[in-house]
């Protein structure tokens, strides 16, 4: 099983893909992602294509994270909004 970290910049305009399930994923062998907002001060909101600022998601404040999120289907996306500006969060995945 391998791992992969990335860092994504998250845009306030709309909701931003930042990863899309390998097409390997399933029940048995699913990808699982860890989200950590590397911004020290803007929110950034991870959830599913509906994500809006402060809904629809898991709002992740300053330093916080979140995870495991597990994608079971291939091409299965997670995403996140930002509530201002384009701040970066920090992803890794298991699983692929």
């Amino acid at each position: 099983m391998a791992v992969k970290g990335d860092d994504v910049t998250v845009q306030n305009s709309g909701a931003t893909v930042i990863w899309t399930a390998t097409q390997a994923a399933s029940i048995d062998h699913p990808n699982r992602i860890w989200v950590e907002n590397r911004d020290g001060s803007i929110v950034i909101t991870v959830g599913g294509s509906d994500v809006a600022d402060a809904s629809n998601g898991m709002k992740l404040t300053a330093g916080a994270r979140i995870g495991p999120i597990t994608l079971s289907q291939p091409q299965e996306k997670l995403y996140a909004i930002a509530a201002s500006g384009t701040p970066t969060a920090c992803i890794l995945v298991t699983g692929i």
